[in-house]
């Protein structure tokens, strides 16, 4: 049934710039996620499909009525026509070991055909291609087996998944041969795409492995074995994936959707691919690809969910608009109303004005109701200015300031106006004493691409660290891709000069009572770096074996500021007539000063009448 609208569009900040127009949500069930478009009524105008029997037809408008509940299997859900009578069919992932099929009476329902096994326990995915060249569709189904490594009577079991990748070949009329299937190895294997990677006319297949974040790219063969598995790291936890010619060389490439947002990898044209191209943000759950602004270059769009500030979440549809090469623009988001998530992605022109739109499934009530949220393709979409600021680096100087030049540079769209703020930082460095807190707005007028932001940095003859702090924007009408620059300081200051008291002179006192000889190592001005030095005693005409005096060694360690540090020595006494004796307290090793004076000289005077 369809619902009252729930779906809104939220303030717009830097990073929000969106060009769908909200239209409804429809409930589309319970324990779901996948919804997909085609024509399944025959009237031109696409419908949708969602994997719990709920097929949506559509009214040409970008709105939808409900058609009879078909009983379409929980899972990932493909389109064909596998019996050839011109009606859309569907092939679904039956439950955990088996794909059933689903013949299209042309009218919006199906007729169960049948259910296929397929060689692993648990089915993830299914995709429709020709995957012998005998102009036939044919099914590839990725499925996973669970391997248990051990188990601890306390954490339970654990283990391992291992995927494979079966071909189901059909035979034309809706029915399809046991399963070729090719094993995939270590790892839990999610999500697949279908193209010719090689030019051969066959139908080849790729396949994201969320555990190992690769994909694997298996060549069709005649035999209906997939062939030449090849696995390719693309990005932490990858998780959907989508193939289209991306760049215009009419070959084919895939786009995944993982952890970090979305990644390019552009086809050779004889199965191999490039190194993969990195674009942040989106979202891992859905990817498709298509000409969402209508200037022939293809056009990226995911979805997923982030965090909202009364602590629950928000789902969010992500566009990446194409510039035709294979690269892409700063996402553009739109933002969806509910949303713990927002997963499966459908695009296609759902009110016939030429631009495709697009249907995302949205969690209503946490794994219990779901939805799908239309929102028609409003056509004025602008690719949004971007701002990114760099670092810098300056020498302190002894005295007075030196400027910090922070470059600021608008890419992408400069036939705005854009209004950025920025202000100052401390890391290491401290406003006041190392730096002028400073902050500001510039303004990017149309045509401008770069501005500079200048900090003041203070002199000073202090030894001390090289030092950071940063200079942070926001901004108005762009997008802030690298919004914090790092100011660097460089220390210019030589360390400061040690010496030891040079001659420490006093009597020795009888047997009975010691004397403390105090020698102060003295810095000739403080520093900001921990000082550090080791000392040792050494004989003179005063030696320990005689029992002159208590020989020590160490290590003085001078606090940030601190400018002296004893070293106190226990002269002994006694009553024996001698002549005056000396001993000695060395210093080495110094970090962070230099030595000019490293020795001191005690000098034990004799009181003992001769």
């Amino acid at each position: 049934m369809r619902r009252p609208n729930r779906l809104c569009v939220e303030t717009l900040d830097d990073r929000c710039l969106p060009s769908f127009t909200p239209v409804a949500s429809y409930t589309i069930g319970t324990y779901t996620g996948v919804v997909v478009s085609a024509d399944f009524n025959n009237d031109t105008v696409p419908d949708l499909a969602a994997n719990t029997g709920d097929v949506l037809l559509g009214n040409g408008d970008g709105t939808f009525h409900a058609a009879p509940n078909s009983g379409i299997p929980g899972g990932s859900i493909a389109v064909g026509d596998f019996d050839g009578d011109g009606n859309r069919d569907l092939a679904a992932t039956a439950g955990s070991s088996s794909v059933t099929v689903l013949m299209g009476q042309g009218d919006g329902t199906f007729v169960t055909a049948g259910d296929f096994p397929v060689s692993g326990d648990y089915v993830s995915s299914v995709a429709v291609g020709d995957f012998t060249g005998d102009g036939l569709l044919d099914l590839g189904v990725t499925s996973n087996i669970y391997f248990q490594d051990g188990y601890d009577p306390y954490y339970g079991s654990w283990g391992h998944f291992e995927g494979s990748v079966d071909v189901l070949v059909g035979n034309g009329d809706g029915g399809f041969s046991e399963p070729h299937s090719t094993a995939l190895g270590y790892g839990y294997v999610s999500r697949s795409a279908v193209a010719d990677f090689n030019g051969d006319g066959i139908d080849d297949f790729a396949a994201t492995n969320q555990d190992t974040s690769t994909i694997s790219v298996l060549l069709g063969d005649a035999s209906g074995f997939l062939q030449s598995y090849t696995g390719i790291y693309t990005g932490s936890y990858v998780y959907s994936i989508a193939a289209a010619d991306v760049n215009g060389d009419l070959n084919a490439d895939l786009v995944t959707g993982a952890y970090g947002g979305v990644t390019v990898l552009l086809g050779d044209g004889a199965g191999g691919f490039g190194n993969p191209q990195y674009f942040a943000g989106g979202g891992p759950y859905s990817v498709v690809v298509t000409d969402f602004n209508g200037d022939s270059k293809p056009d990226i769009a995911t979805t997923s969910y982030m965090t909202n500030s009364s602590g629950g979440y928000t789902g969010y549809v992500s566009v990446f608009l194409g510039r035709g090469d294979g690269t892409f623009h700063t996402p553009i988001y739109q933002y969806l109303d509910p949303g713990p998530g927002t997963y499966v992605l459908t695009a296609s022109d759902f009110n016939g004005d030429g631009l495709p739109d697009v249907a995302a499934t949205g969690v209503v009530s946490p794994g219990t109701v779901y939805q799908a949220d239309v929102l028609l393709n409003a056509g004025d979409w602008v690719i949004p200015s971007t701002l990114t600021v760099g670092d810098t680096t300056v020498t302190e100087g002894d005295g007075g300031t030196v400027e910090a030049v922070f470059n600021v540079q608008r890419g992408d769209n400069l036939d705005s106006t854009v209004t950025v703020n920025y202000s100052t930082a401390n890391a290491e460095a401290l406003a006041g004493s190392d730096y002028v807190a400073t902050s500001g707005t510039l303004t990017f007028g149309p045509g401008e691409s770069t501005k500079e932001i200048r900090v003041l940095v203070n002199g000073d003859l202090t030894d001390e660290y090289d030092q950071h702090f940063y200079v942070n924007l926001t901004a108005t009408g762009a997008v802030v891709v690298d919004g914090q620059g790092v100011g660097t300081i460089l220390d210019d200051d030589p360390p400061p000069t040690m010496t030891i008291t040079p001659t420490v002179s006093a009597k020795e006192g009888n047997s009975k009572n010691n004397t403390v000889f105090t020698f102060v190592v003295t810095l000739s001005a403080p520093s900001e770096k921990e000082v550090r030095v080791n000392f040792a005693m050494a004989n003179g005409t005063a030696t320990t074996t005689d029992n002159d005096y208590v020989a020590r060694s160490g290590t003085l360690i001078f606090s940030q500021g601190q400018t002296t540090r004893s070293i106190a020595v226990t002269v002994r006494g006694d009553k024996r007539k001698e002549a005056n004796e000396t001993f000695f307290v060395n210093l080495s090793d110094a970090t962070n000063a230099t030595i000019v004076r490293s020795q001191g000289v005690g000098e034990i005077l004799n009181d003992d009448p001769r």
